[in-house]
This record gives C-alpha cells, structure tokens and sequence, in this order.
C-alpha cells in the first residue's frame, strides 16, 4: 500500500499534530546549503499543485504494476522516497548520511512530513531507505527534471521566447590506477580468489585453504614481469633473446591464470546457485587472458572498444581531450549546457 503523503490535509482533512504543513515550513530564504536550497525548492514543487499532481503521475511508476495502492502493508510515501531522491543526489550522499539527515534534521523531517510530537524520536532502518529510495531511477529523476525545468522557465521568465545556449565539457576522473592488461589480469585473479575462498570456507569445500599464499605467488609473478623491460641493444640476436624470455614469464603468467579460473569454474558448477559476483570476475579473467594471448603471442592490436579499464569502476574510459602536458585521462565524460535563463543541466 502506498500513499502519496499520508501526513497532509490534501482532502480537507485536518493533519496530524505534530505535522506542519509543507507550505507553512519556515525556511531561511538566505541560506547558502546545499540542504535548505534544496528544500526550498521541493517546498516551491509542492505549492503548485499542477506541477506536483504532474510529479506525482511519475512517481506513480515506482509502484510495481499489479501491486494494490490500498491493500497490504504501509510503505513509505512517494514524496518522502521523491525528497529523500531529490537530496541523494543534489547534495551527492550515501545512503549513510541520508538516514542520519532523515533522522534528525528537524527542516528535513518537516518537508517530509513527519510528526514531529508522536514520532519525534522514531528513525528509519538503513535499509529501509536504501530500498524505497532505490527506486527512484536515472529516468524517473529524468522525467522529473524535465517538467521542473520547464516549470521553472514559465515561472521565472514568461515571456521569454529565444533560447541561447553555451555547453563545457570535462572529465570527470574515477579511482583507478594506470590499466594495463597485466595487471587488470592480476585483480580479477585476486578478486577470483578471494571470493571463491570465502565461498569454499562458508560451504565447508576443501581445496581453498592456501587462498593468500596463492595470491602473494600470483602478485610476485606479475611483479617479475612488470620489472622486465625489452632490449636496447643493437644486436638482433640480444633482442630476440630477451623477447623470447619475456614471452616464456608471460606464458607462465597466464597458465597460472588459467589455473585458477579453472578452479573457480569448477567451485561455481559445485554451487546449487550461480554467484553473480564470482561469475562476472572468472569472466573478466577470460577477457584478460585471451587479450594478453592475442597482444602478446600474437601481435593483434586490441581495438579500445574491446578494452576494459577497471574491473572495479567498469564505466570508466581513456580519454584525449589534447590537453597541454596530459595525454589521457581516466573517467567518464560530462557536458554541462547553460542556457540563457541561467537554469543549467548536465
């Protein structure tokens, strides 16, 4: 069962105690936070009721079809899940910090509707917000700005008819150290590893028991192929020599490899049920050991729409923007666009 506010006089009905109505909620009109700016604005949201009933035709999709609005337990309101949504990302939380602030910012739990004389002291399971909250999605939020935006430019500027726009773009740089195929081999063996031992040790399976010995072998392997350079030398016989050595440590490299993600694909068979996390790091794995095969063994060129950057932040790209004094940057793209009603959207 859902409402919209279950808190609010929207029929007539008289409110709860405790409740302030969202219009009346007082708010300090020169605060400079990110947290009052933003409450501010769902409050102007809530006080034009063509705006908020378009709002809460969007919102009405987070409710999964064939669920009853009526029946069933009581889940959380779609403007509390809309304002917690809306300040997640304006003020770029965690879910952490957004319980805390639901909790007990005393303005935040008045825009929300709160009773703040019987449920004063009452919060809110983290994980009861992550799962309402969770529904509020890229396209929900997408659809919304949308009708905001548009509200916000007959509202400020009615009778402004040409639009003039500017775009910037930048990088926004994720955590990543430098990739290269060896060593993005080298994380998705140890994430192999690591995970596959804790399954092994909670399902009583033998054979995991060495999971840190082997993972310290693993990294002083790619430790001695990492210190290895190709010959200077003038001679082809020297280069050849030296090639030849580093192409052996590779093969050894990649068998060791091998080994181990044939050891995971027998523990993951063993399972009753697939585990998602082992799976997509066996298959990353596979990835890097047929990349490195091809480049190396082979002297393919890998295209960059196969490359992959980071197995932990997969979304990240190579980026040459042809900077002075940076060949690359590791991130993913943004374009910002202002247009000349000072409103702006990335």
């Amino acid at each position: 069962m859902r409402n919209f506010t279950s808190t609010q006089a929207e029929l007539g009905e008289n409110p709860l105690l405790g409740v302030t109505p969202i219009e009346q909620v007082r708010l300090d009109t020169y605060c400079r936070d990110e947290i009052t700016k933003t409450l501010r604005g769902l409050q102007e949201i809530y006080r034009n009721k063509v705006l908020l009933k378009e709002i809460q035709d969007v919102l009405s999709e987070l409710v999964p079809k064939g669920t009853s609005w009526n029946d069933g337990r009581k889940g959380m309101d779609l403007w509390v899940i809309f304002v917690l949504g809306t300040l997640r990302l304006s003020c770029n939380w965690d879910y952490d910090k957004l319980k805390s602030c639901y909790d007990y910012h005393h303005k935040i739990r008045e825009i929300c509707g709160v009773d703040l004389f019987c449920d004063v002291d009452i919060v809110t399971g983290r994980q009861t917000i992550h799962d309402n909250v969770s529904l509020f999605t890229k396209e929900i939020a997408n659809k919304i700005s949308k009708l905001v935006v548009a509200f916000s430019h007959e509202l400020l500027f009615p009778e402004e008819r040409e639009l003039h726009s500017r775009c910037d773009s930048f990088v926004f740089e994720t955590n990543v150290h430098f990739p290269t195929d060896l060593n993005l081999l080298k994380d998705s063996v140890r994430k192999v590893l690591s995970i596959g031992g804790k399954l092994a040790s909670s399902l009583k399976i033998t054979g995991w028991r060495e999971v840190k010995s082997q993972q310290k072998k693993f990294h002083s392997l790619y430790n001695k192929l990492s210190k290895m350079r190709h010959s200077n030398s003038k001679k082809e016989e020297r280069k050849e020599k030296r090639r030849l050595e580093i192409e052996e440590i590779i093969k050894d490299y990649l068998s060791v490899a091998r080994a181990h993600l044939l050891k995971a694909r027998t523990l993951q068979n063993s399972l009753d049920e697939e585990c998602p996390k082992l799976q997509l790091n066996m298959d990353y794995t596979d990835l890097f050991i047929k990349q490195i095969s091809r480049r190396v063994l082979n002297g393919e060129t890998i295209s960059p729409d196969e490359k992959v950057y980071s197995i932990f932040e997969p979304h990240t790209e190579w980026i040459c923007k042809g900077k002075a004094g940076i060949r690359q940057e590791l991130g993913v793209k943004v374009c910002v666009v202002k247009i000349s009603l000072a409103l702006s959207r990335p």
